[in-house]
């Protein structure tokens, strides 16, 4: 749709340049065309700058999960070697006492 869209304003502007070249002369023609130069590359560097922002958030958020997986993971370990530890402790206080 937009593609649709942005065809159908490039066709209408191209279809107005000789229109606009015999009315108002060449150099109405050549102002007209930096314009909308201009305010193409303006688009596109908005475009470019919306999609850094999308791609630099994504980025953030696959961090942050990455990180609280790996604490996660780290903690789950420490809890298992420390549960590991107190029934060894328990296994050899109770087989030293008895």
């Amino acid at each position: 749709m937009v593609y649709t869209k942005a065809k159908k304003t490039l066709g209408t502007f191209l279809w107005y340049i000789p229109k606009l070249k015999r009315h108002w002369g060449r150099s109405c023609v050549v102002v007209v065309v930096v314009v909308v130069a201009v305010v193409a590359v303006v688009v596109l560097i908005v475009v470019v700058v919306v999609l850094l922002v999308v791609v630099v958030e994504v980025v953030v958020v696959v961090v942050v999960v990455v990180i609280v997986v790996v604490v996660v993971a780290v903690a789950a370990v420490v809890v298992v070697v420390v549960v590991v530890v107190v029934v060894v402790v328990v296994v050899v206080v109770v087989v030293v006492v008895l």
